[in-house]
Parts: C-alpha cells; sequence; structure tokens
C-alpha cells in the first residue's frame, strides 16, 4: 500500500513525519495543532494559524534547532496564498479512505496533484 493512497492516508501518523515541518521544526508535533483536551476544532482558519506561526510574511520565523545548526530551511511563505487556504493545499480532505468517512492527509506538503488544490469545507475528522 503505498503512503500517498486513500488507503493509508487513515493513518496519520506515520505520514506527518515524512512531512518538512515535522522533521525540520524539532518541536512540531500531534499537539502543536490538536489539543488533546479539546474537541477537533471544525474550521480551517484553526489549524491555519498554526501554519503561519511560522509561514508569515509579517515577521520571520524563529530558527528551529535544525536551523540553527546550520541544516535546514524553513519558513519560506507559499506563493499561492500567503494568508489562507493552507490545508486545502497542503493538508487536503481524503473522500473514501474508509466507508462514510472523509480523513486530512497529514503528510504536509507541496502537493503537485490538481485536486489537493480544490477548497473543501471543513469536516471533523
Amino acid at each position: 500500500m503505498a503512503s500517498g493512497s486513500a488507503s493509508f492516508i487513515r493513518f496519520q501518523a506515520p505520514n506527518f513525519v515524512k512531512s518538512r515541518c515535522y522533521i525540520e521544526s524539532g518541536t512540531f508535533s500531534c499537539v502543536s495543532c490538536h489539543n488533546p483536551h479539546e474537541n477537533v476544532a471544525s474550521s480551517p482558519a484553526v489549524y491555519e494559524a498554526v501554519c503561519l506561526q511560522c509561514h508569515s510574511t509579517t515577521k520571520p520565523p524563529a530558527p528551529t534547532p535544525r536551523q540553527a545548526a546550520g541544516e535546514a530551511k524553513a519558513g519560506a511563505t507559499c506563493p499561492v496564498n500567503q494568508t489562507e487556504g493552507c490545508l486545502s493545499c497542503h493538508m487536503p480532505k481524503v473522500p473514501k479512505a474508509v466507508p462514510n468517512a472523509e480523513f486530512t492527509d497529514h503528510y504536509i506538503r507541496v502537493r503537485k496533484d490538481s485536486k489537493a488544490a480544490e477548497p473543501r469545507t471543513a469536516r471533523r475528522e
């Protein structure tokens, strides 16, 4: 089963740890976006605010532990939209990962497929 297939999407952790945000930050984890003591937020803006903490045009991001060591460059802003729409492009909803459910692809990346760029309504995972 390929890691990008709809069947694999329902397993978020293996895909999440392949993400550049995870690899380069040294601190990015599930709880960076999801509070385990609250219900899942239904607004993409809540999660996009986390993205914009590092990927923002208004202030340079604080260097990550790896950047401080000179190992990586991150924090570049999106050339498509620098203020919203992060999730629909970089973490799209994947229908039919399981019957009657839709999962979010947690492999955060620049996607080449055009369907990822289509806006989708927010739903609970």
